[in-house]
């Protein structure tokens, strides 16, 4: 069994916090490898002056439904920046497929979004809405990051969205491909060798992955062990200390 999951909560899951607490702590869950950065995204229209994080105070927003990737890292950065909801003038809790229409339509002036890129909704906000994307930085996000192992600096290259897009810079998840201990080492082996093998292929498949390392890859945002497939792929390509045990990877993880 394997599957897709967010940084930050493939790490709520093996902890048993968050909206896991009543489940428990899952210590079966293993890591392969990470995949693309998923930016935290800040989209506003232009007409509303928004630079920047700071200037989202007093301002309609949405912070996604309950349960999303997005509201739950919109909540943690409120929370580092000192803000509750009574911060803006309005807060929306739409589900991602709404809140473009929503900002074109006025009804916000900023939405957030925790995704790969490009994105669709992205794209629509910027092409139909005047919308722009702009830099979440600041002390808050400092912390942010070095507080939570889940969370990386991230960027959205200039001109994925149009000439005009200026580089963005911010932070985010990352997308991970995960297991379970009980998944057959010898087929979590052949498929890490199926990537690590053709890496130039695998990149090729979507843009997204363009920018990709084996370095980060096997280091950043694993939130749970290394599975011992993926480990002894990684050892014999000499990524790993030979003492490396059934732990998460630090960034003592050396690649070539």
């Amino acid at each position: 069994m394997f599957a897709l999951a967010q940084s930050d909560l493939h790490q709520y899951a093996a902890q048993g916090i968050e909206g896991f607490r009543e489940a428990g702590p899952d210590t079966s869950l293993r890591s392969i490898f990470s995949l693309h950065s998923e930016p935290f995204t800040l989209v506003v229209r232009r007409r509303a002056d928004i630079k920047g994080f700071e200037d989202l105070h007093r301002r309609s927003v949405n912070i996604g439904n309950p349960g999303s990737g997005q509201r739950g890292t919109m909540l943690r950065l409120m929370d580092a920046r000192g803000w509750t909801r009574s911060d803006f003038r309005q807060v929306h809790d739409l589900p991602a497929d709404q809140q473009a229409m929503e900002l074109c339509h006025g009804n916000i002036d900023a939405m957030v979004y925790t995704v790969g890129h490009p994105n669709d909704s992205v794209a629509q906000a910027i092409r139909l809405c005047d919308a722009e994307i702009v830099d979440v930085e600041g002390s808050f996000v400092d912390l942010m990051v070095n507080a939570f192992p889940y969370f990386t600096r991230a960027s959205i290259p200039a001109g994925l969205y149009g000439p005009e897009q200026e580089a963005v810079n911010t932070f985010g998840v990352r997308a991970t491909l995960v297991t379970t201990q009980q998944t057959d080492p010898a087929l979590v082996y052949r498929l890490v060798a199926s990537v690590f093998d053709d890496f130039a292929r695998f990149q090729s498949t979507h843009p997204a992955l363009a920018e990709l390392s084996p370095q980060a890859m096997i280091r950043d945002g694993l939130s749970a062990p290394l599975h011992e497939g993926a480990m002894r792929y990684y050892s014999e390509r000499g990524w790993l200390p030979a003492e490396t045990s059934d732990a998460p990877v630090t960034e003592s993880a050396q690649a070539e």
